[in-house]
């Protein structure tokens, strides 16, 4: 799943289209919404979290940039965006679920030409387990969600210029 974000009124190519998948627009949405919890209206953050066209106005999309690249120019994202990865990193590991901690998965099934088959060669392969790779344990489903200030600016970028957008 990703988001599509269309510039309604777009001033150059870069106002014309900004898309995130899922793991990087979520935090950066959550931001935006956080740092404009007092300038958005009601109806401005209902949707940012679906694919319900929200829309933003061209003006409240200046707005963002400009509230944006202030933050970005006096390194206030700089530091959140290291404390959101050093809180990433600093999540311990859990039991894959797919092997249940084992690092060993049971029933190894595979496609050819339309047939179902059982394999061990896929499974040595894997190391045990094609989510783990044997090793019983994987990164907790929220370290997934990604934040930097590089994906910031170009989406600052792109509300600067979009003549308002919307999300879908």
């Amino acid at each position: 799943m990703g988001f599509s974000l269309i510039g309604l009124k777009a001033q150059n190519k870069t106002g014309e289209y900004f898309q995130n998948n899922i793991w990087w627009w979520r935090p950066l949405a959550e931001f935006v919404l956080d740092v404009y919890d007092d300038f958005l209206k009601i109806e401005e953050k209902k949707y940012w979290q679906s694919n319900d066209a929200q829309k933003i106005s061209a003006k409240t999309a200046i707005s963002i940039a400009d509230r944006l690249d202030s933050l970005i120019k006096s390194g206030t994202v700089k530091r959140y965006a290291d404390k959101y990865n050093e809180e990433q990193n600093a999540e311990p590991d859990i039991d894959c679920w797919i092997c249940n901690g084992t690092g060993n998965r049971e029933g190894w099934v595979y496609y050819k030409n339309g047939e179902r088959k059982f394999t061990d060669e896929w499974a040595k392969q894997c190391n045990g387990c094609n989510v783990c790779y044997g090793t019983g344990k994987i990164r907790p489903f929220s370290t997934y969600y990604l934040f930097d200030v590089e994906n910031l600016k170009i989406f600052a970028d792109f509300c600067r210029y979009s003549g308002g957008f919307e999300i879908i």
